[in-house]
Parts: structure tokens; sequence; C-alpha cells
């Protein structure tokens, strides 16, 4: 939400009162001026304790601006059919927990940007919010179809595979995966991951030593290093 308030010249105290029912407590806060401009705000080093005195004049604020959800929903509202709208809408419900997780708004806002222009991108943002494995398959499919050489389509529908009953026939599918992207690094240690699970863990050892040699400073490899050692038992948290 977007709230108005005055500050004092000098500092200023904030009270924040968090309800929260069934995940951890949090709290975002963006301060700024009144015309959106972010405001320069910092800590009384020395830990003061006692605000400023206010000036006895209260001011005249103006209206606070729209909320982010609010204004999405008004362009939503006037352009129904804009498929980019749908996306970016589901999106911010979902990488900000905006919905409760009964609604599946996102999830239906993100099929419908697909029904309306899908492209590689849109199908996979909806199939990462399905709740059924068939309805996943549908859109890595249909990405698959429209971006066939596209290494985050492929890494996709690696994964995919790897998520069934027969995790191991998606090593062929995270092999052709181009190597030396992103992508092709994530598609390498999920490479061994698979190998260590079918109890191949020389072979493991072997593509994450490959991957220490080409790319030793990728975080992405080295997160997913330090997770292999230590479930091989390699690594301890002193480590």
């Amino acid at each position: 939400g977007v709230a108005m308030v005055e500050a004092r010249a000098g500092w200023n105290r904030v009270l924040v009162k968090l309800c929260n029912d069934d995940t951890d407590f949090s709290l975002y806060v963006r301060l700024s001026e009144a015309d959106g401009t972010l405001m320069r705000v910092v800590a009384d080093p020395a830990g003061a304790t006692t605000a400023s005195p206010a000036t006895g004049v209260p001011s005249t604020l103006p209206p606070p601006p729209g909320a982010v959800s609010a204004l999405f929903e008004a362009a939503l509202l006037a352009s129904p059919n804009d498929a980019g709208l749908h996306e970016s809408l589901a999106r911010y419900l979902s990488y900000t927990g905006g919905e409760e997780s009964t609604q599946h708004r996102a999830r239906d806002l993100a099929g419908r940007a697909v029904e309306l222009r899908p492209t590689p991108r849109n199908c996979l943002f909806a199939a990462r919010l399905q709740e059924t494995r068939d309805d996943t398959a549908r859109l890595v499919r249909q990405a698959l179809e429209l971006a066939p050489n596209e290494p985050e389509v492929q890494l996709a529908n690696a994964y995919h595979v790897a998520g069934g009953a027969s995790g191991e026939r998606a090593l062929p599918l995270f092999e052709a995966i181009a190597p030396d992207t992103t992508f092709g690094i994530t598609a390498l240690t999920a490479r061994a991951r698979i190998l260590a699970r079918l109890g191949f863990e020389e072979s493991a050892r072997g593509l994450l030593e490959t991957l220490d040699a080409r790319f030793p400073e990728s975080l992405v490899h080295l997160r997913a290093r330090i997770a292999r050692e230590a479930g091989l038992g390699h690594l301890s948290v002193a480590d």
C-alpha cells in the first residue's frame, strides 16, 4: 500500500505494526518525497531515542499515488486484450506474493497472456505457475515449438523430463544445451546430480571438475558444487 505522512526536519521515528498468520514476518519500506523521488534516509549513529518536535502547523499533503497493483488493474481494465499487461501483472503478483494462495490469479493471468500472444518467455513463466504436471508439460511443449533452439526453453524441457518417473531420460536433453551459457552451466550441474543419484559418483565428479576448470568464477556452478559436495559428505559447514 501507499500512504502519505508528514516528516519533520531532523529525526523521525517510524512505528510499524506487522500482522501475519502463516509466514515469516518481514517489511519492505520505500521512502520518497511527495513527488515520488527517493528520499535520503540515514540512521542516527548516536541512536536517537527522541523524535524532533512538530512544527505545530499541520501540512497539507497531496493524495497518495496509486499502488502498483491498482495501476496494473486500471491499465488492464482499459486494455483487456493486452498480453503484456496480463503477463506483467501475473509476474508482479507472483514475485511479491500479492495474492491469496487459493486465488491463483497470477496463474490465470499468465495463462491468458499465452492465449493472447504466446511467446517462449510467457509460456515458461505460465508453466512455472501450474499445479498439474500435464498443464506444465503443455506449456513447456508450446515454448519448445516456438523456440526449439533457445537454451532457456531447452533447459525447462529437460528439467520437466527430469522430474518424471524416469529422470535419467533427461540426461541427453541436458547434454544438448550449449555449455558456454548460464543455462548450459545449470544443465551440466543437473547432469551431475542425476548421475550421482544413479550411482555414477565419479562421472558426476568429473563433470563438476570440468566446470571448475572452465568456469571457475561462475556463481551458478559454485553454488551447485557446494550443494553437491555437501551432499556427498565431502564438505562441512565450517568449510
